[in-house]
This record gives C-alpha cells, structure tokens and sequence, in this order.
C-alpha cells in the first residue's frame, strides 16, 4: 500500500499545477488517497482473507473419527 500510495502522490503532484492552490499541496493528496483508496485495500484485503477462509478454512473430521473406540 505504500508504493501505491507514493506513486498516487507523484502522479498527483508531478502533473501541471491545478488551479486550486490547495490540490497542490501533500496533505490533500495524502487525505484524497486515505479516503478513496485505502477502503478499496481494505475491501480487497477483506475479500482476499474471506476467499482464503472459504478455501482453506478449518478442516472438520469425518463423522466417527473422534478417536473413541467403539
């Protein structure tokens, strides 16, 4: 997220001046970049973690296996 997070400040900054002096500024962009992409992280972060549950969750024993003798 950090490299994503420094190439979003270059590419913002190392275009021509915008008008509005404060978008020229770190601080907007680093408040722009925290409020429109660290959620999209963290829902993919999200997805990711929930995907690898599903996947390779907690294996149950079979039924019977509880290792009592019969």
């Amino acid at each position: 997220m950090a490299i994503h997070c420094a190439w979003f400040i270059h590419q913002a900054l190392a275009g021509p001046p915008s008008p509005d002096l404060y978008a020229n500024h770190l601080s907007f962009v680093l408040v722009v970049f925290l409020f429109f992409r660290v959620p999209a992280w963290l829902a993919g972060l999200l997805l990711i973690l929930l995907g690898e549950f599903a996947v390779f969750g907690r294996k149950r024993p079979p039924p019977g296996a509880d290792g009592a003798c019969s």
